[in-house]
């Protein structure tokens, strides 16, 4: 007897030599990896100000075993736009500075906090920070790594931007996960406005949710690894949104998973050098690929703009070409090159 199946997902999932599968989150602290600046302003000043303590966002690396199994964390690394931070600095307690002087580690549990403005007159679009861990795993050591983007926009009189947080990147039998939305208009942090929640590429509005500025969010509405997409309105009457931001929540406990991976030299998109990301699905319980040869599945693979959170296109394959006509897009106006993000679905008899 055939029994379907479905599995969703983009995040990343490494396998170990030991045969575990193991998930890499990057947990933040409830404060949004986002700055905006106004570049007409007399004085263009970044908001909020990741001087101010209590406006500093920290990441903090999470390792999960899907058989249980201990982890040990041997080394921990940390690059922004591709630069390896050096934690040299003073001391601040249990963080250590970097030698620019805008970041600082907690050697212990890798936890990476801001503690300058990255934004600028001159710095807009997604900066990248990524994380790279060493990791024990029975008698196996294993690096892992992860990528989180901090969000710079540019800001202004009319211009509103929508900011997700949450309190689990990743959730597992029990757990919940509360999503927390905020507001820009311009550089101020707007309190009146109306908010519609989505999943993936769902044009559907998830209802219960509706209206909900803060929701929470458990395995039954997660699906391997799920995109849950806020749509700003200025109130429940409007019809056009003044903004939309998205976060993805993974389920650690599920079966299967969604993975994407590189079939191309390229790793990133530019002028004529195209990437090429082929999926499949990993049965997590049993560290395997799933064989789809003669399981009938029907793929797709949604191509999403990571700034607006809108969707581009969508392909019925497995596999994706990303060109600079997917990253190179002009809203209101303004040409902007910005990151995608690749949502897939596959629906298959086993």
């Amino acid at each position: 007897m055939s029994t379907n199946y479905s599995a969703k997902g983009s995040a990343t999932v490494r396998r170990l030599k030991n045969g575990d599968t193991v998930y890499l989150t990057l947990e933040g602290n409830g404060i949004a990896l986002f700055q905006g600046i106004d570049p007409t302003a007399l004085t263009p000043t970044p908001t909020p100000s990741w001087k101010v303590a209590a406006n500093q966002p920290e990441l903090t690396p999470k390792f999960t075993s899907a058989r249980n199994n201990t982890i040990k964390i041997v080394n921990h690394e940390w690059k922004y736009m591709g630069t390896l931070l050096v934690f040299t600095g003073a001391a601040d307690g249990s963080y250590t500075k970097d030698s620019t002087g805008k970041f600082e580690m907690n050697k212990a549990t890798g936890a990476l906090k801001i503690i300058s403005d990255l934004a600028d007159s001159n710095n807009f679009g997604n900066n990248v920070l990524t994380y790279t861990g060493k990791i024990e795993a029975g008698e196996t050591t294993y690096t892992l790594s992860r990528d989180r983007d901090v969000t710079i926009v540019k800001m202004g009189a009319g211009i509103y931007t929508g900011v997700l947080t949450a309190t689990k990147m990743q959730i597992g039998d029990g757990e919940t996960s509360v999503i927390k939305t905020a507001l820009y208009a311009g550089t101020a942090l707007a309190t009146d406005y109306y908010v519609k929640w989505f999943k993936d590429g769902d044009t559907n509005e998830i209802t219960k949710f509706r209206g909900q500025k803060s929701i929470t969010v458990g395995r039954d509405d997660i699906d391997s690894s799920t995109l849950f997409l806020a749509s700003f309105f200025a109130s429940s009457a409007a019809t056009q949104p003044l903004a939309r931001s998205g976060i993805r929540i993974v389920d650690n406990r599920d079966e299967f998973m969604v993975v994407y991976q590189f079939v191309s030299d390229n790793k990133a998109v530019d002028t004529g050098k195209p990437v090429t990301m082929k999926g499949q699905v990993i049965n997590t319980t049993k560290n395997s690929v799933v064989d789809l040869t003669n399981a009938n599945p029907s793929w797709e693979s949604v191509v999403m703009d990571t700034q607006h959170w809108v969707e581009i296109r969508t392909v019925n394959s497995d596999t994706v070409t990303i060109t600079t006509d997917d990253t190179d897009r002009t809203y209101n106006g303004v040409k902007e090159e910005n990151d995608v993000e690749i949502e897939g679905s596959v629906n298959f008899t086993l």
